[in-house]
């Protein structure tokens, strides 16, 4: 502050209020002296009854830093921002010393953050993106392992999509996803992740984050997210759509997004010509997975609901799979014949390698 800390003979005054009658400059001294002694309301109310006899007095910045140091030790942390925020507003070249009692305020990193949060929403909010993401890159930089710092990657991200820079919005999107894969804002970033391919031209990419959403968050924004499948040009039926993202997802080894799709379309159109396809894919997934007990369930599921469908011998071929993998190898051969039975012509060397994997006696 610049102010020597003084004291009367070496020792703290007995009179309870000595800094009254004291000069102004003295007065500060005398604040300075209770803060260095932690005596918090002491200092508080010196330089309250400064700044209430003298508010202009070219003392009154040092005075408004003093009393925000004070409440913020008395806990009163609302007004101390309410401190700071007077003293920017009146005196915005006023600079804190760097050494010394007032030399910084250290607010709890829970109270900064939420600042911080909150200035870059409001920046947000009135369309001053750049202000907002250099507030959120900072809140990244500073406080990454934070529980907020998903709040601030995904109002960053926002940031991108607003600023046009689909590229980065997506490169956001995909760290968000990958590493807050349960969060309740999943939705809301596939969402976004649908709106930037749909501005890059990458329909089909679109598509797939908009029908995910449809089958995960059905009561996320459904009416929304129709309107949005059916404006992608050459749109299909939602019944099309998940047949053949399935099938995408499955070339892809994306097993539980096939799984999803398959499951949406057996249960919305269940005696659909596409049916017998999307159970048999919903069983070879299970069974890429190596979750040999529900392919197998998933394989006799499907021969029961669609037992003279073009997918039945795909099916018994797999439920024989699925045995051998899990040693039930009668059960296997039993299978096997009657594949050979009722589709004599399938895939038999295929049919002659499965029965080479079992053993010559299982009975």
């Amino acid at each position: 502050m610049g102010y020597a800390v003084k004291r009367i003979n070496g020792a703290a005054p007995k009179d309870s209020e000595p800094w009254k009658r004291a000069s102004e400059r003295d007065c500060v001294a005398y604040a300075v002296m209770y803060l260095q002694e932690k005596d918090y309301e002491a200092a508080r109310t010196v330089v309250n009854y400064i700044l209430k006899m003298a508010p202009s007095s070219p003392i009154a910045p040092n005075c408004l830093h003093v009393r925000a140091i004070c409440e913020y030790n008395l806990l009163k942390y609302d007004e101390a921002r309410a401190t700071l925020a007077e003293l920017k507003s009146r005196f915005p070249n006023y600079a804190p010393p760097r050494e010394g009692p007032t030399s910084r305020i250290p607010f709890p990193a829970s109270t900064v953050q939420a600042d911080l949060l909150q200035a870059g929403r409001e920046a947000y909010d009135r369309g001053d993106t750049e202000k907002a993401d250099r507030i959120y890159s900072q809140f990244l930089v500073e406080y990454a392992d934070s529980p907020r710092a998903l709040e601030a990657a995904y109002y960053l991200t926002l940031c991108a999509y607003r600023a046009q820079d689909y590229e980065a919005a997506l490169t956001g999107v995909g760290c968000l996803l990958t590493n807050y894969p349960d969060h309740p804002v999943v939705p809301c970033c596939l969402h976004l992740q649908a709106m930037c391919e749909i501005q890059l031209g990458r329909f089909e990419n679109a598509e797939a984050a908009l029908t995910r959403i449809q089958i995960d968050y059905p009561d996320y924004a459904p009416d929304q997210i129709k309107q949005l499948l059916e404006r992608l040009p050459d749109a299909t039926t939602n019944e099309d759509r998940l047949i053949r993202l399935g099938r995408a997802a499955f070339a892809r080894k994306e097993y539980p997004a096939a799984m999803r799709c398959c499951s949406r379309y057996l249960r919305d159109y269940p005696r659909a010509p596409g049916a017998p396809e999307a159970g048999y894919t919903l069983a070879l997934c299970q069974y890429e997975m190596k979750s040999y007990e529900r392919a197998l369930e998933d394989a006799r599921r499907a021969l029961a609901e669609y037992p003279d469908g073009g997918y039945a011998p795909y099916c018994l071929r797999l439920r024989a799979q699925c045995e051998i993998r899990l040693s039930r190898f009668q059960d296997a051969r039993a299978t096997l014949s009657v594949l050979q039975s009722k589709y004599p012509g399938y895939e038999p060397a295929k049919i002659e390698a499965l029965l080479r994997e079992l053993p010559e006696n299982n009975g």
